[in-house]
């Protein structure tokens, strides 16, 4: 189907992780429910649409199996009364979906299913040595700092403690997503030449997403369609001016 100006849709693309700060299992299903809710209600504000699509962005998979968390989330949202919306002011309902993403609006067939990884131990962690102070360097052994920074050298590294056997890649394990960042990319240039979409909402505190966001807006037809939602007051100041010259909409969003 050919895009169609008359068919009005919009895209609350929800850098999940970065925005909302609470594990899954924390946040109870009117918690939820009010928090994208609020996001869709800033997003309609005086326009009429006749489709809106929340998707929400994340680590959902890890080696083809959808994660708990990314279940609890699905089931969660599978108890929401958020779709159909009914527009009062305009008289029209609203139709769309709430969803866990993982393939680009471009081709929803291609699925990306190792989106989260988990790898034992952690970087080594650095210290500053302008700010140690001569206790420290004087007292290395008991030094949290020094014995921290010791023992993350490397993941075969012991326990100092005696009789422990732990070993750095026992205790120590960090969590990533993978892809993430790059499939927000991909949607938000791709909404720009399509003329149905009449406007694009990003919502993230993460300045990784600006170069694709300005990119899709320089780009976008009807102009004017893109907008960020960001908490942070000071990333808006630094940034306002770029996003004012490529007619970028932001939005400081507290609940």
């Amino acid at each position: 189907m050919s895009d169609n100006i008359l068919n009005k849709s919009g895209y609350i693309l929800i850098d999940f992780d970065n925005w909302i700060k609470k594990p899954i299992d924390q946040i109870n299903d009117e918690e939820l429910e009010f928090l994208l809710t609020s996001h869709l209600l800033d997003f309609i504000e005086n326009e009429s649409y006749e489709r809106i699509y929340i998707r929400l962005y994340g680590g959902w998979y890890k080696e083809g199996i959808l994660t708990s968390n990314a279940s609890e989330l699905q089931m969660k949202l599978s108890r929401l009364k958020i779709f159909p919306y009914i527009n009062q002011e305009h008289r029209i309902i609203i139709r769309g979906s709430v969803d866990i993403v993982s393939s680009s609006i471009n081709l929803p067939s291609l699925y990306w299913t190792n989106t989260y990884h988990e790898r034992n131990g952690v970087p080594r962690f650095r210290i500053n040595n302008e700010k140690q102070t001569n206790i420290c360097r004087d007292n290395a052994d008991r030094c949290p700092i020094k014995i921290l920074n010791n023992f993350t050298k490397h993941k075969n590294k012991k326990c100092p403690v005696p009789g422990c056997e732990n070993y750095h890649r026992d205790v120590f394990f960090t969590r990533e997503q993978k892809m993430v960042d790059t499939l927000i990319a991909c949607d938000l240039m791709h909404c720009s030449k399509k003329q149905n979409i009449i406007k694009v909402q990003l919502v993230s505190d993460d300045i990784d997403h600006f170069p694709a966001l300005i990119d899709g807006s320089s780009n976008s037809l009807p102009s004017g369609k893109y907008c960020v939602v960001i908490k942070n007051q000071e990333t808006i100041h630094n940034y306002f001016n770029i996003f004012q010259e490529y007619d970028i909409t932001t939005k400081n969003f507290e609940l």
